[in-house]
């Protein structure tokens, strides 16, 4: 009886050490931590370089394929091919407001805005699959960002992504709101796009119901 009883706790440990570890949801399945952060900082060296002066012509339009390859990769995408992660949705995007910060860049979409029918085809290469924008929000995007929100003590100004929401995370709850910042220099006017993790977090309840489930 001692050896078939110390037999099954050995199984035990092991299929706990095997199965637990694919019953969590990971960063990568929300793409934060990588994608969105090191996107936010490329967008934030562009956004400061033009807010400088020291964009021309042909570097504002390789700005504007920028912001939209982000919003395009990191949008709501249903499909199982999605180049996105599928448990966090790019909601919203623009400036906090500071008191000290610059006057932030004029980052609407100009140079492409005629071309916003193409839109959908911005990522170069092949075998790509993003989410798509309708065409409301699409013409949002080309407007002059002036959507002011408030989460906390925090005041933002920029562009809703979700059509008849203009401060999207008023209907979620605090903790399915996660900001991406990128890094500034002082004065600088700082960017921020903020993330509906509503997905992520369901999926983190049912995923800890199973591990619940599994280990009693």
């Amino acid at each position: 009886l001692s050896h078939r009883t110390t037999l099954w706790v050995i199984c035990l440990v092991l299929s706990m050490l095997i199965v637990t570890p694919t019953l969590t949801v990971s960063n990568h399945d929300a793409m934060l931590g990588s994608s969105a952060d090191y996107g936010a900082y490329l967008l934030q060296v562009a956004a400061s370089d033009a807010a400088k002066g020291l964009a021309d012509s042909h570097a504002r339009v390789e700005l504007e394929v920028q912001l939209l390859t982000y919003i395009y990769t990191h949008i709501l995408c249903n499909h199982p091919l999605c180049l996105s992660g599928s448990l966090s949705t790019l909601s919203y995007l623009g400036y906090r407001v500071s008191g000290g910060a610059a006057t932030p860049p004029d980052l609407r979409i100009q140079a492409l805005a005629e071309e916003a029918a193409r839109w959908d085809g911005v990522l170069p290469g092949d075998g790509f699959v993003t989410g798509a924008l309708d065409d409301d929000t699409k013409a949002q995007v080309t407007q002059p960002w002036s959507t002011r929100c408030e989460t906390g003590d925090a005041q933002f100004i920029g562009v809703s992504l979700v059509p008849n929401q203009p401060c999207p995370w008023d209907a979620l709850r605090y903790t399915d709101v996660s900001p991406v910042m990128p890094s500034t220099q002082p004065g600088e006017a700082q960017l921020v796009f903020l993330f509906d993790m509503t997905r992520f977090s369901r999926a983190e309840a049912v995923m800890n119901m199973c591990r619940t489930i599994f280990i009693v």
